[in-house]
C-alpha cells in the first residue's frame, strides 16, 4: 500500500497507519528511484519494471516471506504515478484481490499536461539534490510549482504545502513515459477484481477539459464511475469516491481522512466481506 503523511499542529498523520489502526494490515514501499530505495540508472526504471517488483512483493506477502505471515487477501493501492503502476501490475499478473487507485482516471487534464511539462526539470539542477550524482533522467518539480500542480488552496494547509516543497523527491523520466499510455487506452479492461477510484473534486491533473478533448466530471463519485466504466470489465465492479474540494494530493488535503474511510468501507463491502455494513460507504 502506498502511503502519505500530513504534518499538522497535532503531529504527523499517516494514512497507512490510520487504516492499520482500523484492523487492516498495511505494507508501504518506496518505489525504485524514490525515497529510501536505491536509485539505479534512470533509464532502467520503467513502469513495467515497477509492476514486476510490485508482483514480487504481492507474492512475498502471500507466502509469508515478509514478516512471517501469509496474507490470503491483498489489495493493491497506488497514488498518482503509482496508481498507473498498480493498473499495470493488475493487468499483467492477476494476483491481487482488489485495486484502489487514487489521483488518476482515464483522462489527463489539458491544462495540467501543459503545466506539468514546464514544471519538471533535471533533479541534478535543483539545490535540494545538488551533489547526489543523479543522472539527467531523474526529474523533480521546479521550485514553487507544487502548490499549483497538486493542491487546491481552499482544502490545503499552507504549512503542509511548504513542507511538501521542502521534502520533494525525484521521478525517473523513463518511468513517466512508460506509465502514461495506460491512461488513454483500454488495457484496464483486463483487470478482473474490484476497483475503487478515489479522486479529489478539484484535481488539476484529471478534472475538466482533457488532452483528448472531452470534459472529465469530478463532481461526484457516481459521475467518475460512469466515465470510468468503459475502461473496465464488469468484473471490476468499478466504484468511485470524490474527496470534495481536494486537489491532487488527497492524503495531504485538510479533509484527506475521508479517503481512508472510503477505502475501508469499500474493502469491507467488495473484497473482504468481513465487516459489511459496519462502516457505510458514503462517497461525495
Amino acid at each position: 500500500m502506498s502511503t502519505a503523511r500530513r504534518h499538522s499542529g497535532q503531529g504527523t498523520v499517516s494514512r497507512a497507519r490510520s487504516v492499520a489502526a482500523d484492523g487492516i494490515a498495511t505494507f508501504a514501499i518506496d518505489p525504485l528511484g524514490t525515497g529510501a530505495s536505491s536509485r539505479p540508472a534512470s533509464r532502467k526504471i520503467t513502469a513495467q519494471a515497477d509492476a514486476f517488483v510490485a508482483h514480487q512483493l504481492v507474492q512475498a506477502l502471500r507466502d509469508g516471506t515478509i514478516a512471517g505471515i501469509g496474507f490470503g487477501t491483498v489489495i493493491e493501492v497506488g497514488h498518482s504515478l503509482s496508481s498507473l503502476i498498480a493498473w499495470d501490475e493488475a493487468i499483467a499478473y492477476h494476483d491481487v484481490d482488489g485495486v484502489i487507485v487514487t489521483g488518476v482516471a482515464h483522462s489527463l487534464a489539458a491544462a495540467f499536461g501543459k503545466a506539468f511539462g514546464a514544471g519538471l526539470y533535471p533533479a541534478a539542477d535543483d539545490p535540494r539534490f545538488a551533489g547526489t550524482g543523479l543522472d539527467a533522467g531523474y526529474l523533480t518539480t521546479v521550485p514553487g510549482s507544487r502548490c499549483s500542480l497538486f493542491y487546491h488552496l481552499h482544502d490545503a494547509d499552507p504549512a503542509v504545502i511548504a513542507l511538501d516543497e521542502a521534502r520533494k523527491d525525484v521521478v525517473p523520466g523513463t518511468e513517466l513515459n512508460t506509465a502514461l499510455p495506460v491512461v488513454t487506452n483500454t488495457a484496464t479492461r483486463a483487470i478482473d477484481v474490484p476497483v475503487l477510484n478515489l479522486l479529489g473534486g478539484d484535481d488539476f491533473t484529471t478534472c475538466g477539459l482533457s488532452t483528448q478533448g472531452h470534459v472529465f466530471d469530478c463532481s461526484t463519485g457516481a459521475a467518475v464511475a460512469a466515465q470510468e466504466a468503459p475502461f473496465y470489465s464488469p468484473r471490476a465492479q468499478i466504484h468511485a469516491c470524490v474527496i470534495p474540494g481536494s486537489g491532487h494530493d488527497i492524503s495531504l488535503a485538510l479533509n484527506g481522512g475521508f479517503q481512508a474511510g472510503d477505502a475501508i468501507a469499500w474493502s469491507d463491502k467488495y473484497v473482504t466481506h468481513h465487516r459489511a455494513g459496519r462502516l457505510p460507504l458514503d462517497c461525495g
